[in-house]
């Protein structure tokens, strides 16, 4: 009688067992973390972690020496100037990094780091980072400030690098820069109508520290 009973107990403990563990929490799959949703519209926020880390801008956007901007010449984008020796810089948009890598401009002789992120099939941004170096080894230094790679895919607000000042003091061609421009299409375009209303106010408040009435853009 009790080999009976000790059978008939075991074998309700082994039917009742898979419902506990159904319904027991430490028995679910663990759920998969949601990813962040990609950008579907293309919109611009700041460029910065911190606005205080860069000085003014100069030049903005102007199509045209006669177009009435204060800095009187035509200049296809937005110059921020550092106010020090470096600056936080983040994706103003998600995208795919095409393009990134060492550049010797042709106008000061100067080498810098040049960065080009695709949206999609309409939009692409610039982020050129000039940090004023006079040698490739400089801007090599510059380059491994960057964490990016060619095909890399961002989300607004990434960090995408470093920019520092490697002028050495020489002002000649101005302070250190990061020069931000959108293109849709094949048209190099002003970026202010794409700006969240906190990236506008605060390139509206760094040109303004340089051009104390200016705009952003003078198509």
């Amino acid at each position: 009688m009790k080999v009976w009973k000790i059978l008939w107990i075991a074998a309700a403990v082994f039917l009742l067992l898979p419902a506990c563990r159904k319904d027991s929490p430490a028995a679910q799959p663990d759920e998969e973390e949601a990813l962040p949703e990609a950008d579907t519209t293309f919109v611009l926020s700041e460029s910065w972690v911190d606005i205080s880390e860069f000085r003014y801008i100069h030049p903005g956007f102007s199509v045209s020496a006669d177009s009435g901007a204060p800095w009187g010449f035509a200049h296809l984008g937005l110059d921020l100037i550092l106010a020090g020796d470096s600056a936080h810089v983040i994706a103003p948009s998600g995208g795919t990094v095409e393009f990134a890598d060492i550049y010797q401009n042709e106008h000061n002789l100067q080498w810098q780091v040049n960065l080009r992120v695709r949206f999609d099939g309409e939009f692409i941004y610039h982020m050129l980072f000039e940090p004023r170096a006079h040698t490739r080894e400089e801007a090599e230094f510059q380059r491994a400030a960057m964490p990016l790679t060619v095909g890399q895919r961002v989300k607004r607000g990434d960090f995408l690098g470093m920019i520092y000042d490697l002028s050495g003091g020489d002002m000649s061609s101005g302070g250190a820069t990061v020069h931000f421009d959108i293109w849709k299409g094949d048209q190099n375009i002003c970026p202010a109508p794409y700006m969240t209303s906190e990236a506008y106010e605060g390139m509206l408040f760094l040109i303004r520290s340089m051009y104390p009435d200016a705009d952003l853009c003078y198509p």
